[in-house]
């Protein structure tokens, strides 16, 4: 049990000391907006587009088209912690 809170707790500090570097929080942001993609629009063939910070809002906005890149969607994650989704504009909010 003790190895076990040792491993845990060593996991969430690497999580936490990762935040440090930019590069490492756009991987994440992505990484979170795939699963987010494959769980909530997985009858959509989605394309990912681009991903890109947003200053004014302190977000990254990752775009994705679908419908032969006729129709786009967007979704906003936090940059200072990029592992929850705050806007999906497929579903309006």
């Amino acid at each position: 049990m003790q190895r076990r809170k040792w491993i845990i707790s060593s996991f969430l500090l690497l999580l936490l000391l990762l935040q440090l570097f930019p590069s490492i929080r756009q991987v994440e942001a992505i990484v979170t907006s795939f699963g987010y993609a494959f769980m909530f629009h997985a009858d959509k063939e989605l394309t990912f587009e681009t991903i890109e910070y947003a200053p004014a809002f302190g977000d990254y906005i990752v775009s994705y088209s679908y419908n032969e890149g006729n129709e786009r969607f967007s979704l906003s994650l936090p940059g200072d912690f990029p592992f929850i989704v705050n806007f999906d504009s497929y579903y309006g909010g």
